[in-house]
C-alpha cells in the first residue's frame, strides 16, 4: 500500500488526542479529489493506514449545508494494516484525526479507491501484511543452501568449487585491459599476444580514403583475399569505436585496412592509428 499516491497524509501531532478542527482552514483539513479529477471515476471507498503502533482515529467531512464538520466514522488503526470504510463523497473536505496519545513521527494517511468497500475490504484482509521487515526476515529459513557465513545470508555457491576459485573465474571476466595508447599509423598490427578476448578498441582514419578495418583470427596476418572474422566501415578522417566487446580470438587477433569490403586488400598508406584493450 505504501506505493499508492495518497490523498491525505501527514504526521499526526505527538502526544494527547488532537481537536477537532471548526473550520476548513484548520491544518487537519484536506481536499480530497472530486470524480473529474479522478478522471470521471466515482471512488466507493477510502483506505486508512497509519505507522504508528495504534491509533484510535475520528474521520469528518464538511457539510455545506450546515457549514459545519460531520463525523462519519472513528475506529482504531494498526501500523502495517489497513481498514476500509464506505465513501460516497466526492470532492469533499475531511479531516483525520487521532482521539488517543501516540508518539511522535506517526502519520495517518488515506487513498480513495474505486471498488465496493465490503469487497475491498475482505480482499485485503485475505492478504497478509506485516509491520516491520523484521517480522518479515523473522520467517526466512535460518539457512539457505550448504556454504554459511556467520553474521549473513547464508548462500549455495554455483558449483563445489572454493571461494577463492570462484573469485579467480570472476576475476577473469573483469577487464583488465584498458584501451592503450593509440599506435602509431600503420596499415595493420596485432591486438595483444596470442589468444585473446577483445575489449574495448578505438580506431582513427587519418587518410583521404573511405576503408574497411578488419580483424581476423589467426596465426598471422592473412594474404591479400582472405574473408575477416570482423570487418567495420570506417570512413576518412573518421574515429571510431568498433563494438568488438568481449569477442574471443581463439589463436590470434589481427587487424588490418582494407580498400575492399569482404575479403582482404590491404592499404599501403599506414592509413590507421589504433589502441585497443583485452579482457
Amino acid at each position: 500500500m505504501s506505493d499508492l499516491a495518497f490523498h491525505y497524509d501527514r504526521t499526526a501531532a505527538a502526544g494527547a488526542a488532537e481537536a477537532a478542527p471548526t473550520a476548513t482552514t484548520s491544518d487537519l483539513v484536506q481536499q480530497l479529489l472530486s470524480a473529474e479529477q479522478m478522471r470521471g471515476e466515482r471512488t466507493d471507498a477510502l483506505v486508512l493506514l497509519c505507522s504508528a503502533v495504534a491509533i484510535d482515529y475520528e474521520l469528518g467531512v464538511w457539510d455545506t449545508a450546515t457549514s459545519a464538520f460531520v463525523v462519519v466514522a472513528t475506529g482504531s488503526l494498526v501500523a502495517g494494516t489497513p481498514s476500509v470504510i464506505p465513501w460516497p463523497y466526492q470532492g469533499a473536505q475531511m479531516y483525520l484525526r487521532h482521539t488517543n496519545v501516540i508518539g511522535a513521527g506517526s502519520r495517518i494517511r488515506a487513498v480513495q479507491v474505486r471498488a465496493p468497500s465490503a469487497q475491498l475490504a475482505a480482499t485485503l484482509a485475505a492478504v497478509a501484511t506485516e509491520a516491520t521487515l523484521a517480522a518479515m526476515s523473522a520467517k526466512l529459513p535460518a539457512t539457505i543452501g550448504q556454504k554459511v557465513k556467520a553474521a549473513s545470508l547464508a548462500v549455495t555457491l554455483a558449483s563445489d568449487e572454493d571461494i577463492a576459485t570462484t573469485l579467480t573465474n570472476i576475476a577473469s571476466h573483469v577487464q583488465r585491459t584498458p584501451i592503450g595508447a593509440m599506435s602509431a599509423a600503420a596499415d595493420s598490427g596485432q591486438i595483444g599476444a596470442g589468444a585473446v578476448e577483445v575489449g574495448p578498441v578505438l580506431a582513427a582514419n587519418i587518410s583521404g580514403d573511405d576503408l574497411y578495418l578488419q580483424f581476423f583470427d589467426a596465426g598471422a596476418l592473412p594474404a591479400d583475399g582472405a574473408a575477416p572474422d570482423y570487418e567495420f566501415p570506417i570512413a576518412a578522417g573518421q574515429t571510431l569505436e568498433p563494438h568488438l566487446y568481449g569477442a574471443a580470438f581463439a589463436t590470434a587477433c589481427f587487424w588490418c585496412a582494407s580498400t575492399t569490403q569482404g575479403t582482404k586488400t590491404i592499404t599501403a598508406t599506414a592509413p590507421i592509428r589504433l589502441g585497443a584493450g583485452t579482457y
